[in-house]
């Protein structure tokens, strides 16, 4: 079992925070969805080793979803945030695909899905 993806999605999450806090990280907003859209599919793909099965290589995160739900329905209330978390992913390889032009809006709304899905996700394997 790969606890440190579970510490890596929670990595992610307080970078996003720490960018979204600081008023100087005004240009950085791209970067708090690209790391909203990691800190789901790290969890995601957590969940799915947790529950037992390998997870696939990917960074869809509504394909990562779905393998989720066979395992807690409930999941499936995260639909539409994953389907707008998946926008923001690129490849650091390219990084003119990045997704640079976002408001502090929209990071603090990337921001507050990923944590939710977070702590969802948390709870689920806290209580088993």
């Amino acid at each position: 079992m790969k606890n440190s993806l579970l510490s890596l999605a929670k990595a992610d999450l307080a970078t996003a925070s720490l960018i979204l806090e600081n008023p100087k990280n005004e240009g950085l907003f791209g970067m708090v969805c690209f790391h909203a859209q990691q800190t789901v599919e790290k969890a995601l793909k957590y969940y799915i080793e947790f529950s037992g099965e390998d997870y696939p290589f990917i960074h869809n995160l509504e394909t990562l979803l779905e393998i989720s739900e066979k395992y807690n329905s409930d999941l499936v209330h995260f639909a539409e945030q994953v389907k707008i978390l998946t926008g923001y992913y690129s490849d650091p390889r390219y990084d003119f695909l990045a997704p640079i032009n976002q408001s502090k809006e929209e990071a603090q709304e990337a921001y507050n899905m990923a944590e939710e899905i977070y702590n969802f996700i948390y709870r689920l394997i806290s209580n088993k």
